[in-house]
């Protein structure tokens, strides 16, 4: 009988620790997706932004990608330093959905097409995150501009 209540607690604590180590590996790779398309978004770096995003997404990038003009080009050639992306918040809606907040600063705002890139100082925005295929992909991006 001992022996049968020693295992119980042996197994609830393996389970406990097999399922929080699960948890935190899916907290942690849903951060490091949204800096990660946070920091190369904002940078203009849309080649390496696109393979963090759902299918829906990765169609805006490309989007965005394919409207870039030379005065863009010229204007991040000029700039002195990359854009600053800082995480503030993450909010679980559910299992499958969260929505990372981030204050960014210094970074170039794309105008509407044939127009080139406005600089901002400071913004805010917010990157709506889906779980696809057992994995965290951007599915929307969201600025107060």
């Amino acid at each position: 009988m001992k022996q049968f209540g020693l295992s119980a607690i042996i197994l609830i604590m393996c389970s406990i620790m097999l399922f929080g180590c699960g948890n935190y590996r899916s907290e942690r790779r849903l951060k490091t997706v949204a800096d990660s398309f946070a920091l190369t978004w904002f940078n203009w770096q849309y080649s390496k932004s696109i393979r963090f995003c759902t299918d829906s997404a990765q169609r805006h990038v490309i989007f965005m990608a394919s409207n870039v003009n030379e005065e863009d080009v010229e204007l991040l050639r000029n700039k002195e330093c990359d854009a600053v992306v800082e995480r503030k918040e993450i909010e679980y809606v559910n299992d499958s959905t969260a929505i990372a907040f981030y204050d960014v600063s210094d970074f170039l705002h794309p105008d509407t097409i044939g127009k080139a890139a406005q600089k901002i100082d400071k913004a805010e925005a917010e990157l709506t995150l889906k779980r696809v295929e057992n994995t965290w992909k951007v599915a929307r991006l969201k600025t107060n501009l």
